[in-house]
C-alpha cells in the first residue's frame, strides 16, 4: 500500500501523466449496455469490460430480481483481480454497465477528473441529489456536507475514479463491509457500502465528491438535469452549467415512457452509428462490437444498416450468443439494437399543456353548472 501511494506521488511530482482507463463490469449484453458501448466507441473511450460470461455474476444477476450483496461482492472481486497487476499510478474510472453513457472522449474525462481530484484526495466519486442510505440508517442522510451552489450532495458509486494504488485498498475495504452481518440484507448495497467508507470509516480524507459535475452527472427521477443544450451535440448539466463527459442515468433509459428518451434520441451515436469493425476490450481481449451486440446498427460505406443475422431477444432471460458467450436480453425485443422512439414534435409539450388546461376549464364549468340552484317556477 505504501509503495503504491509513493509511486503515485512520484508520478505527480515528476509531472508524468499517468495512464487513464475506463472499466465496467457486465455479465453479458443488455440492450442498454450496447448503448453504453456504442457511445464509448463513438467518443474513442478506452473501455474495458470485465466479468463477461462469469457464472457467479450471472447467478447473482438472476433472470428476475438481483441478489444485491452477492452481485456487488462478485463485481468487486472481478475488479480486484483485473486491476491487481496494473501500475499503481494508472487512473481507472469505474462505471456502471447498464445505465452509463459517454458524450465525450478520454481527454475530457481525464480533464474532468483532474478538476476534482487533489493529491490528498485522488479518489473522485460522482455526486447525486438523493441519499441512498441502505444499508446505513436513514438518519445518516442529514450528516452529509451541504455543497455550495449545487444540488448534488450525496456520494454515488455509478461513476468514480482514482489511481489503482488507492482504488484497490478501497475495493478490499468494501469487501470487508459487505462481509458484516447487517450488510447481508441490503437492497441498494453499492452506494451504501461506499457511503459508509466515506462517512464513517475514514475514507473521506482520500475521497473527493464531484459536486459541480465536472466529471460526471447523475440523474434521478424526473430531474432532467442534463437537458440544457449547448447548441452542439453535447448537453449541459442545468444546475451547474457544466458539460459532464459521463452521464449516469440511474436506469432512466430502461423505461420506455421515460422523459429522458427525447434527449437520448438526439445523442450523437443514434445518428452516427459506430464504425464497422469497432472493438471493445472484453476480459482483456479485443472483441468486435458487432459480436457483443447482435443487431447493433453499424456504419458501413457511409450508410447505416442492421448487421446480418440479428437475433431477437424477447423472452427477458439470459441467452447464449452465437460465439458461446452470454447475452442478457432486455425483455423488450430488438436484440440489443440502438432503438429510441422519435423525439417529440416541436411545440408538442405546449399543445399538451393547452389541452390539459382546456379540459380543466370545461370540467370546472360543468361542475359549477351542476351546483347552481334550480329556480322555482
Amino acid at each position: 500500500m505504501r509503495l503504491a501511494v509513493l509511486a503515485v506521488s512520484l508520478a505527480v511530482g515528476m509531472g508524468v501523466a499517468p495512464r487513464f482507463e475506463v472499466v465496467t463490469v457486465l455479465p453479458g449484453t443488455l440492450k442498454i449496455s450496447c448503448e453504453m458501448m456504442a457511445s464509448a466507441v463513438h467518443n474513442d473511450v478506452s473501455l474495458h469490460v470485465v466479468g463477461w460470461g462469469d457464472e457467479k455474476l450471472l447467478a447473482a444477476a438472476g433472470a428476475g430480481k438481483r441478489n444485491e450483496p452477492q452481485f456487488l461482492k462478485q463485481k468487486i472481486l472481478l475488479l480486484v483481480d483485473y486491476l491487481k497487476d496494473w501500475p499503481g499510478d494508472t487512473v481507472v474510472a469505474i462505471v456502471d454497465g447498464s445505465d452509463v453513457l459517454f458524450q465525450a472522449g478520454m481527454p475530457e474525462i481525464r480533464a474532468g477528473y483532474k478538476l476534482v481530484a487533489t493529491e490528498q484526495r485522488p479518489i473522485v466519486f460522482s455526486a447525486q441529489r438523493h441519499c441512498v442510505a441502505d444499508p446505513l440508517p436513514r438518519e445518516t442522510c442529514d450528516l452529509w456536507p451541504v455543497p455550495e451552489r449545487s444540488p448534488y450532495r450525496y456520494l454515488c458509486s455509478g461513476v468514480w475514479a482514482g489511481p489503482v494504488g488507492r482504488v484497490l485498498p478501497l475495493l478490499e475495504h468494501s469487501l470487508g463491509v459487505l462481509a458484516s452481518d447487517r450488510r447481508q440484507a441490503c437492497k441498494k448495497c453499492d452506494p451504501g457500502v461506499f457511503a459508509q467508507a466515506y462517512m464513517f470509516d475514514g475514507w473521506n480524507t482520500s475521497i473527493a465528491l464531484d459536486y459541480q459535475t465536472d466529471f460526471a452527472v447523475n440523474v434521478f427521477g424526473a430531474h432532467l438535469d442534463f437537458g440544457c443544450s449547448t447548441g452542439s451535440e453535447k448537453w449541459r448539466t442545468c444546475p451547474t452549467g457544466r458539460v459532464a463527459p459521463i452521464f449516469h442515468l440511474n436506469v432512466l433509459q430502461k423505461k420506455p415512457t421515460s422523459t429522458a428518451r427525447p434527449w437520448l434520441s438526439r445523442m450523437p451515436w443514434t445518428a452516427a452509428a459506430p464504425r464497422e469493425g469497432a472493438e471493445i476490450r472484453v476480459n482483456g481481449a479485443l472483441t468486435p462490437l458487432g459480436d457483443l451486440c447482435p443487431g447493433l446498427w453499424l456504419r458501413e460505406a457511409g450508410e447505416q444498416k442492421p448487421k446480418a443475422g440479428a437475433a431477437d431477444a424477447g423472452d427477458g432471460g439470459i441467452q447464449r450468443a452465437a460465439d458461446g458467450g452470454r447475452r442478457v436480453a432486455d425483455g423488450g425485443g430488438g436484440g440489443g439494437g440502438l432503438v429510441h422512439p422519435a423525439p417529440p414534435l416541436p411545440g408538442s409539450r405546449a399543445l399538451v399543456g393547452l389541452a390539459v388546461l382546456l379540459c380543466c376549464g370545461v370540467a370546472y364549468y360543468w361542475h359549477r353548472r351542476q351546483r347552481r340552484p334550480v329556480k322555482e317556477a
